[in-house]
């Protein structure tokens, strides 16, 4: 009696730290639950937004494809060039296909070729649900966007079916400057895959209903829609709505009017598998204490019997070991209960990302959700200090031919081995997490356990660095910025902010592959003259190549010199090419020889060495757009081009013998052609623009009066003086002592 009495208030005891034990647990996997729906319903919008501005990218593409006398009344040549470009914008695995039709054309264009409209919708995406006419409709009346909900579709072109649960999104044309048609079809395993949906609780599911309150996506078969549907189509703001054994979790979109439903169980019955199968051994593991109680006062003799019954011991089993029967059991459980542990950890990893990712992008998400930041950071933000550093990843040069033999590295595996690196430098001194940005590029979040010197683990980051290049990653070309020390969980906006900038703004003569934050120097001093286009557009108007290519040198060595910063270089280099665009354009050349430099242009963007390649590149479309100028007839002249020349040029030695030779004619008919287009003869032109620009200068300057008669063409004083009293009624001295009286 005394055991059973025992055993009854260790069940007790048990059961209530059981209970407020799971009711804990519980309580926060929803929390950790809400974070990663909000994290899957933010990457649900961005890919809407993709495929949105993939829909806007092809409308507006110029190609023209319905034509009444092309094949079916298509221009076959726009198709292909059409969906050549569609296939080059569409990068996403989870676009199924993308299918472009006319109301009056039974072909239609698919990523894959073009096919007959009737195959399409009835052979290749048969549907019970849609039949080809349900998709003819939308091509022969006008319509908005349109999302049709998810269904399976069946492939029967070959032997064998191929059955696939699609989305299809029917894009407007309404506003359609054309009467094409498009839908896409998206793959919703490969899309729930892409935004992580399976990282979701068990039990949980995710509902979405477009602007009209229609299911297009659910995560869940079995859900019931009844009773909710006032509260939810009414609600504007987040709602949560309980009935029976679940909540749902209304929220709606601002992006695109939808509704998204998180569907979650209202208690931890059920919801996770281990918690029910730990109650199972808690109340069998009472009962077996008892009856193991009894048995013992009774037949001491026979307890593993019962210990095996216990563990669910069949008849075919009896003839093996009794004690390794259960001990292969007692590993199954721990097997079991690591796994779970391991799936915990990876929906920590989800929730300590997207918590970081808030906090590098609203300073006030700290005060929100410091009771989290608390609990997931705390080994980082428990320290005196913290710093962040970023690392990027660049695969080295490959062959010109584009085969890269250089295989890609999960980002997983990467963020694993730079932690491992960081705690092993630091020695137990340092607490590490890292985080996968975009683009190979990563940022480690370092709480500093002891006071370290900040100079020394900048060196022993740069030689882990060069190790892993070494090493691991010897394909690659590793760039580190190590930021400053913080004391706060709040500033990690601001440092994931500078280590951005120095990544961006970095000097353009710097070659170190680790950049340290605290003595990154910053370059403003960019040169531009203001009169660049116009200087560039006359040298080049009068065929001076030379002189040209001098101008362009001078901007580009000058700001290497001022060391400015890699992105302010590329806004030089921009600016000078489209500069040479707006001259040929001008001047007429061809629409595809423009577009030709274009792409040449945009590819040597990404592989620009400093001093090289762009000096090649300038010299062919200067040499081009001179060798257009040449080509033209020589007696048709061009007006602005001849005062934008002499306004360039009035201070050197002009006559009409030098016009002549500029513009490629003769003396008499340039001079011939100036007095018809202007009214005055040359020589009296040229006097009256020198004349003007002298008064600017006796107004503005200081400059000796004979001094400015130089600079304007008039090598002899007395020219200058007499030529000015002649336009302007007194002498240049005269003009400046009246000018600065008034």
């Amino acid at each position: 009696m005394v055991l059973l009495f025992a055993i009854s208030i260790m069940f007790l005891s048990n059961y209530y730290i059981y209970r407020s034990s799971m009711n804990e647990m519980f309580k926060q996997a929803e929390i950790n639950n809400e974070l990663v729906v909000n994290g899957v319903i933010q990457s649900f919008e961005e890919n809407f937004k993709e495929i949105n501005d993939i829909i806007y990218t092809i409308d507006t593409l110029p190609y023209n494809i319905h034509d009444s006398e092309g094949h079916n009344n298509v221009n076959m040549n726009n198709a292909y060039l059409l969906m050549k470009n569609v296939n080059q914008l569409i990068s996403q695995d989870f676009i199924a296909d993308f299918v472009v039709f006319f109301k009056d054309s039974d072909l239609a264009l698919t990523l894959s070729g073009t096919e007959s409209f009737q195959s399409i919708f009835s052979n290749k995406y048969k549907s019970d649900k849609y039949a080809s006419e349900y998709w003819k409709n939308f091509a022969v009346t006008s319509h908005p966007m349109k999302i049709i909900p998810e269904d399976y579709y069946q492939d029967t072109r070959n032997s064998g079916k191929t059955v696939r649960k699609l989305l299809a999104i029917v894009a407007s044309n309404q506003m359609s400057s054309t009467v094409k048609n498009m839908v896409v079809f998206v793959d919703l395993p490969k899309l729930y895959k892409k935004v992580n949906e399976q990282s979701m609780m068990k039990g949980s599911s995710l509902i979405i209903l477009d602007k009209d309150k229609n299911v297009i996506i659910n995560t869940d078969d079995n859900y019931n829609m009844e009773g909710l549907e006032g509260i939810i189509v009414d609600s504007d703001k987040e709602t949560t709505v309980q009935k029976g054994k679940y909540n749902y979790h209304v929220i709606k979109s601002e992006y695109n009017s939808f509704t998204y439903i998180n569907k979650v169980p209202h208690s931890y019955e059920g919801s996770i598998s281990i918690i029910k199968y730990n109650r199972l051994i808690l109340f069998l593991t009472t009962i077996a204490g008892v009856a193991i109680s009894l048995i013992l006062s009774i037949y001491l003799y026979s307890p593993i019997k019962k210990i095996l019954w216990l563990v669910g011991m069949k008849e075919e089993d009896k003839n093996q070991n009794n004690y390794k029967y259960i001990y292969n059991h007692i590993e199954k459980m721990q097997m079991e209960n690591k796994l779970i542990s391991n799936k915990m950890d990876n929906v920590k990893e989800e929730v300590m990302r997207s918590i970081f990712f808030k906090m590098i992008d609203d300073i006030t998400f700290y005060k929100q959700m410091k009771d989290q930041i608390d609990t997931y950071f705390k080994a980082i933000f428990f320290n005196k200090q913290f710093l962040m550093v970023a690392l990027e990843f660049t695969i080295n040069d490959q062959p010109d031919n584009g085969n890269s033999n250089t295989a890609p590295i999960a980002p997983d595996e990467i963020r694993k081995i730079i932690k491992d690196s960081l705690e092993d430098i630091g020695q137990g001194k340092l607490s590490v997490v890292v985080f996968y940005i975009e683009k190979m590029r990563l940022v480690a979040l370092v709480g500093i356990n002891e006071s370290i010197k900040r100079d020394q683990l900048v060196r022993d980051i740069d030689e882990m660095k060069n190790q892993l290049q070494n090493t691991v990653f010897n394909e690659y070309t590793i760039t580190a910025v190590v930021g400053k020390f913080y004391d706060e969980a709040q500033n990690c906006k601001e440092a994931f902010d500078e280590i951005k900038m120095c990544f961006e703004y970095r000097s353009i003569n710097n070659m170190k592959t680790l950049i340290d934050l605290e003595k990154n120097e910053y370059s403003y001093d960019v040169y531009m003259p203001l009169d660049f286009d116009e200087k560039l557009s006359n040298y080049i108007l009068s065929g001076n190549v030379d002189e040209s290519m001098k101008l362009i040198k001078q901007i580009v060595e000058t700001n290497i010199q001022n060391n400015i910063s890699f992105i302010k270089f590329q806004y030089i280099l921009n600016n000078i090419f489209h500069t040479m665009v707006n001259i040929m354009v001008h001047l007429n050349v061809n629409q595809k020889e423009i577009e030709i430099a274009e792409k040449e242009f945009r590819r040597k963007m990404k592989t620009f060495v400093i001093t090289k390649n762009y000096t090649d590149f300038f010299y062919s479309l200067v040499k081009l757009t001179t060798d257009k100028i040449r080509g033209e007839d020589s007696g048709k002249l061009n007006k602005d081009f001849v005062l934008q020349y002499i306004q360039l040029h009035f201070s050197e030695n002009l006559y009409l013998d030098k016009m002549a030779e500029v513009f490629n004619t003769t003396p008499k008919y340039f001079s011939n052609f100036f007095k018809k287009a202007f009214g005055v003869n040359f020589i009296e032109y040229l006097n009256k623009a020198r004349i003007s620009h002298a008064k600017e200068l006796l107004k503005g300057s200081e400059i000796p009066v004979n001094e400015i008669g130089e600079r304007i063409g008039y090598l002899n004083p007395s020219t200058f003086s007499s030529t000015f009293k002649k336009y302007c009624g007194i002498t240049p001295s005269e003009y400046r002592k009246k000018y600065n009286t008034k």
